[in-house]
């Protein structure tokens, strides 16, 4: 498949792809940023995006260390590329700006999975962290809401994944030790470009770029730093829920999902999800939702008949799930907190229920990455590998945070069987 070929929507998901080339390469920030830049910037754009493409800010790779030298896999990765003319709806085309945001990398101790991944026990309100008639050029550091009121019209987003998106608004690419910043931050970047008319900005990134890139959308704009955009766009796939049902409202109201086109994938402002890929399932838990986390134990068709031991291995990761997703709620009892965006749901090809641990993992990776392919491109399509990384080999992203869970922390089986009894009676909360 000839990438000359590609439509606008499949150039997108080559380049939020692109931000995942370094996940397995370990150095320090500046060190993977310049691997990055050097695969970015030779001929892979055109090679595997598509012709016309150029990297314009980044990329930037950020890691939780106290020592920026030390070297490990990264934690954030986004960058900022450009087409001088490309067609994003039935307009005539037009310049667009991307912003790519990178999955999970590393191991379950990096910062992206056990933080924002995971940090969904703690929430942040919108109103108090970007409140109206923002007019600061940085976006301030999230503190965690101490008494979220879910009941009333604030919009909350998991604690986690505002941290993830503070990252990447306000810091910018890593320099030498010694050297001053001499490249804005990502904020500060979109603030001061002199925009040819009619420019369209699109958000994109897959798996926990996928809870990021609407996140970072919605900020920016409360911030009231895109307003120089004719249009701002959001393309996220496979990403788990970020935020509560007004956080949903208000990202509906600022970009309005489209009408889902010939393939469930050709849509903006709608997450793109796989009903077998786990992640996306997370972090609801109304029974009513089409993506929730009670589907996970029979996901794949298991059942106390048919694969028994993964059967009760997904039920222990539900629990531990259902016990963070609910944490955020103040009172007892707890009730849902997370919902999902506005979604375009596909399904990929079924497979025989897994029997083994090892066959979950491989069952939960392929619909959780080669199944996008799959759906965007045609079945078998292969991406580049980065660096380091075998050909045809898939990262978990954030599924690896998911399927972990019920070995994170020890579960208290009476309480999470009263935790799943009472969500199960109270459907409409």
């Amino acid at each position: 498949m000839s990438t000359s070929s590609f439509n606008t929507f499949q150039q997108l998901f080559a380049l939020s792809w692109a931000s995942n080339l370094v996940r397995e390469c370990e150095g320090s920030a500046l060190e993977l940023q310049e691997k990055l830049a050097g695969l970015l910037n030779g001929d892979y754009l055109n090679k595997n995006v598509g012709p016309g493409w150029s990297i314009v800010w980044g990329p930037a790779v950020w890691r939780n260390e106290s020592d920026p030298s030390k070297p490990g896999v990264p934690d954030n990765v986004w960058f900022v590329a450009k087409h001088d003319s490309l067609a994003t709806d039935e307009d005539t085309p037009t310049p667009a700006y991307v912003v790519c945001i990178a999955g999970t990398a590393g191991g379950l101790d990096n910062y992206g999975a056990s933080v924002e991944d995971k940090k969904v026990d703690q929430v942040v309100d919108l109103n108090s962290w970007i409140p109206n008639g923002f007019t600061g050029g940085a976006i301030p550091a999230p503190t965690p809401a101490s008494s979220p009121i879910f009941t009333g019209s604030t919009p909350y987003v998991a604690y986690g994944t505002s941290i993830g998106t503070h990252i990447i608004a306000s810091t910018p690419p890593a320099t030498q030790n010694d050297h001053t910043a001499t490249t804005p931050c990502l904020s500060e970047f979109l603030k001061s470009l002199s925009l040819e008319a009619n420019a369209r900005l699109i958000f994109t990134g897959h798996s926990l770029g996928g809870a990021l890139s609407p996140t970072l959308a919605l900020t920016l704009d409360r911030a009231n730093l895109l307003g120089n955009f004719t249009k701002v766009l959001v393309y996220p796939t496979a990403g788990p829920t970020p935020g509560d049902a007004n956080f949903v409202s208000e990202f509906s109201q600022r970009f309005p999902a489209t009408p889902i086109g010939e393939k469930p994938y050709m849509t903006w402002n709608r997450n793109i999800v796989n009903s077998l890929d786990i992640v996306p399932h997370a972090w609801c838990t109304l029974l009513k939702s089409q993506l929730k986390l009670f589907d996970l134990p029979t996901l794949y068709g298991n059942s106390l008949v048919n694969g028994r031991d993964v059967f009760l291995m997904l039920s222990a990761i539900e629990v531990k799930l259902l016990q963070l997703a609910t944490n955020a709620w103040p009172t007892f009892p707890k009730k849902n907190v997370y919902v999902p965006l506005p979604s375009s749901i596909f399904s990929a090809e079924t497979s025989p229920f897994p029997t083994s641990e090892d066959e979950l993992w491989k069952v939960a990776v392929k619909n959780h990455v080669p199944a996008y392919f799959d759906q965007v491109y045609s079945p078998g399509y292969k991406p580049i590998s980065g660096p380091f990384s075998s050909p045809g080999k898939y990262p978990p992203m954030a599924l690896g945070s998911i399927l972990h869970c019920d070995k994170d922390v020890p579960v208290n089986e009476e309480a999470a069987t009263h935790l799943r009894e009472q969500l199960n009676a109270d459907v409409e909360s």
